[in-house]
């Protein structure tokens, strides 16, 4: 899930695994940039402060990057208009995205090599993908090169991701 918050879930052997406090898989509290960016969980640099609603909206606004975050997520409206700005070119929504885009696939390379699940993966349908990745979004062939995956189709919309 990626929207207010960024969330993750993981299947091994066909089996949930929630780790031993029942909260594995917090790939919006790993870490992307030691000193980065405020998280709504209080630390600094987690994925989830780049790649949330309010971690967008707070890049697009130039907002400081330790501005806490609002408690609650970021009205629909605003996002689908700081979508539209990005689609129609202006620069900061789309520096915006790309450092949302940076984060999440640096992010998923992170977790493709810890768990090595070789040449098959999927993007499960509670995945939200709010928007098509901009332009430059990630460095060329970062999926394919770090993880073996490329780039694929995602839920019940079918948007590419």
């Amino acid at each position: 899930f990626i929207g207010s918050a960024v969330g993750m879930g993981l299947v091994t052997n066909g089996e949930v695994y929630y780790g031993t406090s029942g909260a594995a898989a917090e790939f919006g509290h790993m870490n992307h940039m030691p000193g980065g960016d405020l998280c709504r969980c209080g630390q600094s640099g987690c994925i989830e402060a780049y790649v949330s609603d309010y971690g967008i909206l707070r890049s697009a606004e130039k907002s400081p990057d330790q501005s806490k975050p609002s408690p609650v997520a970021v009205e629909p409206g605003i996002m689908t208009r700081l979508e539209n700005a990005a689609r129609c070119g202006d620069a900061d929504a789309t520096t915006a995205y790309q450092k949302a885009g940076r984060a999440l696939g640096f992010g998923l390379a992170r977790v493709m090599a810890m768990v090595n699940p070789g040449s098959r993966g999927s993007l499960g349908t509670p995945l939200r993908v709010r928007a098509a990745p901009a332009p430059g979004a990630l460095p060329p062939g970062l999926a394919a090169r770090q993880t073996g995956f490329a780039p694929g189709w995602a839920g019940k919309s079918g948007r590419r991701v």
